[in-house]
């Protein structure tokens, strides 16, 4: 599957819509179980800036008006999920030569039981834009004019065939297909496919041992750099205590050409310990031996009434693509943990995540770091704390997150990042604080910290912001928004300050 940048965007979209569309059809087996929703709306912004290009020695006060017309769509029966939010926007420049543009944002996701149970196919896609280089200049919005940031679009289908081998064991056999492409860009495009088995034992696995064998292989191909190969078996124990605890331990072999030119074999061996001492909380913890590189990870969640608490720390191999911008849990993720209690049907529960967020002005996507392109492999640790408290009027969410990425693999010359550097760290703060002047009107207050390094002194760049806003439903289905925004962002190339003010409006139908 090969796509060109130039489509990609729209290839992905295409997609997407017609996974829904499909999906989307009534189920008779599902009648009276089935749920959809499809809401429609218009979106019309009004920016007011003092440095469109965010550059202080070509400032350039522009208004930029955007007109984005979109839609969400939600369905879920017995045996089809799909969730779906796409907007195109179209930007236009006043009191500038700045050329008119459009911009595309997709977040599609969508499962379908196809054979009853045996067959079932995973779909996921998204478009949306990128920081290029984790030391180009960040910030402001997407209405603003950033050579640093492009559209990338990324496409993953993975069909799956699960069943039992007598009354021995079960079985998964899963392929995966992924496409990464970035807009006008040599950087970021990445092809990947996978396959994967995995046999679980039927006994011991309420209480007492049981067994497991895993293999898999996974290619990853790039235009500017080397495709790599990465294959591994191994066979695995799981004992389960108590019905709060599981622990398992594996062993096996792999090769890989990750961290070098050619294949290199070598062993591979982990532990895994999960703990659920309440419905309320989840602690997972692994670590995995590699030849390229220990991979590990370590999560704690625990939600009450009114709050919701993650920790996490993890390393793992990433494929060529966008590094370091996807794997954080946001606001949105965090209100949908906080409400488990709440609101346990997932549609509904979305319903009411979607109203909050909305109420308190919160933004869905919480401010962190940028991440970045890359044409080549990395071993990337992530480590990121996030909260989450509404009250009654008030609301704050804050989140801290820190990723280091390391090339794997040979120095080559492929225009991104890590040829330049053998290591880039990137750090982020935020923190968000709403207040609901009425049942229909609220302010929020965001303040966030960034911060990129590499191993040059010229690689270290970071972002200081702070953006206020007032939200109001002036209806039913039509709310507004009044925003100011101040960045400053400090860099030895191009270092820039920006001020800008934004009016929406948002009308659904």
């Amino acid at each position: 599957m090969r796509l060109s940048r130039s489509g990609a965007s729209h290839a992905v979209l295409l997609s997407a819509l017609a996974c829904a569309a499909a999906q989307a059809q009534p189920d008779a087996n599902a009648a009276g179980s089935q749920s959809f929703s499809l809401v429609p709306r218009l979106s019309a912004t009004v920016l007011l800036t003092d440095n469109l290009r965010l550059n202080d020695a070509a400032k350039d006060r522009a208004v930029v008006t955007t007109l984005a017309p979109g839609l969400s769509l939600s369905l879920r029966s017995a045996h089809v999920r799909a969730a779906l939010d796409y907007s195109l926007t179209g930007l236009s420049h006043l009191k500038s030569d700045q050329k008119n543009q459009t911009q595309n944002a997709l977040n599609a996701t969508g499962y379908a039981d196809l054979l009853d149970r045996w067959l079932s196919v995973d779909a996921r896609a998204q478009i949306g834009q990128q920081a290029i280089s984790a030391f180009g200049a960040i910030g402001g919005s997407n209405a603003l004019s950033n050579l640093n940031r492009t559209e990338t679009a990324l496409i993953n289908v993975s069909p799956a065939a699960r069943g039992r081998l007598l009354d021995l064991a079960s079985y998964e056999l899963r392929g995966t297909l992924s496409e990464v492409r970035a807009k006008n860009s040599l950087v970021g495009d990445a092809s990947g496919r996978a396959l994967s088995l995995r046999v679980d034992g039927l006994r011991g696995t309420q209480r007492g041992v049981s067994w497991y064998l895993r293999s898999q292989t996974m290619r990853n191909d790039t235009k500017q750099a080397r495709s790599t190969t990465t294959s591994s078996s191994l066979a695995g124990l799981r004992w389960r205590p108590d019905i709060d605890w599981l622990l398992s331990a594996s062993a096996g072999g792999e090769r890989s050409d990750l961290a070098s030119s050619s294949q290199t074999s070598g062993v591979t061996y982990g532990l895994d310990a999960t703990w659920t001492p309440s419905p309320r909380t989840n602690v997972l913890a692994s670590w995995q031996h590699h030849s390229f590189g220990d991979s590990h990870n370590f999560s704690f969640e625990h939600r009450m009434s009114r709050s919701a608490l993650r920790m996490s720390d993890a390393t793992s191999s990433s494929a060529p693509g966008a590094i370091g911008a996807t794997g954080r849990m946001n606001n949105y993720d965090l209100l949908f943990l906080q409400f488990a209690s709440i609101q346990p049907d997932p549609v509904k529960r979305d319903e009411l995540v979607k109203a909050t967020l909305q109420a308190y002005g919160i933004a869905a996507d919480a401010v962190a770091s940028p991440g970045f392109l890359s044409n080549t492999a990395t071993l990337t640790r992530r480590q990121e704390a996030a909260l989450s408290w509404t009250g009654l009027r008030l609301a704050l969410t804050a989140a801290v997150s820190q990723t280091r990425s390391h090339r794997l693999g040979p120095q080559q010359g492929t225009g991104d990042d890590l040829s330049h550097t053998d290591l880039v760290r990137q750090q982020s703060i935020s923190m968000g604080l709403s207040y609901r002047l009425t049942q229909d009107m609220s302010l929020a207050l965001n303040g966030a910290y960034q911060r990129s390094r590499g191993d040059l002194p010229t690689q270290s760049t970071s972002l200081k912001s702070l953006v206020a806003n007032w939200n109001a439903r002036l209806g039913r289905l039509s709310t507004a928004q009044v925003g100011l925004r101040h960045s400053r962002f400090y860099s030895l190339t191009q270092p820039y300050r920006e001020n800008a003010l934004t009016v929406t409006l948002v009308q659904q139908f």
